[in-house]
C-alpha cells in the first residue's frame, strides 16, 4: 500500500513536470506572464504567477513589461534563480529641484514539483548598476508565508541572504527604485539597475541518507526474492 502510494506521487510530479514548459531564457516579462499559473520550470521548481507593474515620475520613464528580460541560472540545482534585466530601469540627469523616479513592482510564485518542504532559503543580489550625486537605487523583498525582508542598496549592501522555515513553495514581492530626490541647492544625479538576481536554495539531500535508502530498496528484493524461493 505505501510502495502504491509513493509511486502515485512520484507519477504525479512526473505529470506535473512534464506538463510545464522550461522557462526561456531571455524570455519577456510579458511573456513570463502570459503563462499564468502553468508557469514554467527551472529544474525541479515550477515559477509561475508573474506579475509586474511601473509606475515613474519627472524624468523616469514607467518601464512596459517588454522591456523586462528573464534569463534562468540553474548552474547549481540546488540554488536555482533568475536574472531580471532591463535597459529601461533609469533615471538621468534628473534635476536637484525636482522629484524624478521609476518605481516598479515584481511578484511571483515559486514551488517544488515534488511537494517535499526542502525551499529554505533566499538571496537577492545587485548584480548591475551604477549611482551618482543624490541618485538612489534600491531593492526590497517580503517572501510569504514565512513574512521573509530581503533589501539590497546602492551603497550596500549588494546581497542579502535570509533562511527561512523550510516550506514547499514562497511567494515573491519586491519593489524596485530608482529615484534622484529633491534635496534644496544639492546637485542632481542619476541612478540604474541593470540587473537584479533572485536564488532559493533547497535543503540538499545526504549521502548517508541515500545509502540507507538504497539499502532499504535492497533488503526490499531480498526479501521479496525470499518469499517466492
Amino acid at each position: 500500500m505505501r510502495l502504491t502510494v509513493l509511486l502515485t506521487a512520484a507519477c504525479i510530479a512526473a505529470g506535473v513536470a512534464s506538463a510545464a514548459t522550461v522557462c526561456v531564457d531571455g524570455g519577456t516579462m510579458a511573456s513570463y506572464q502570459a503563462l499564468g499559473a502553468g508557469g514554467c520550470t527551472i529544474g525541479d521548481k515550477l515559477f509561475s504567477s508573474f506579475v509586474y507593474g511601473s509606475t515613474a515620475h519627472g524624468t523616469g520613464v514607467a518601464v512596459p513589461n517588454t522591456q523586462v528580460f528573464l534569463t534562468t541560472d540553474n548552474s547549481n540545482p540546488y540554488n536555482p534563480g533568475i536574472v531580471f534585466s532591463s535597459s529601461g530601469w533609469v533615471v538621468a540627469s534628473a534635476s536637484a529641484r525636482a522629484n524624478s523616479f521609476v518605481d516598479s513592482s515584481i511578484g511571483f510564485t515559486v514551488t517544488v514539483l515534488s511537494g517535499s518542504p526542502i525551499i529554505e532559503d533566499a538571496s537577492l543580489t545587485l548584480s548591475s548598476f551604477s549611482v551618482s550625486g543624490t541618485g538612489v537605487v534600491d531593492i526590497t523583498e517580503t517572501i510569504n508565508p514565512s513574512g521573509t525582508q530581503l533589501q539590497v542598496d546602492g551603497v550596500g549592501p549588494l546581497v542579502s541572504h535570509k533562511n527561512f522555515a523550510p516550506t514547499s513553495s514562497v511567494s515573491v514581492l519586491k519593489d524596485l527604485l530608482i529615484a534622484v530626490p529633491r534635496l534644496g541647492t544639492t546637485s542632481g544625479g542619476s541612478g540604474r539597475v541593470n540587473s537584479f538576481e533572485e536564488n532559493f536554495s533547497q535543503i540538499t539531500p545526504e549521502p548517508v541518507s541515500s545509502a540507507l535508502i538504497g539499502l532499504g530498496l535492497l533488503a526490499v528484493g531480498l526479501w521479496r526474492r525470499g518469499r517466492r524461493a
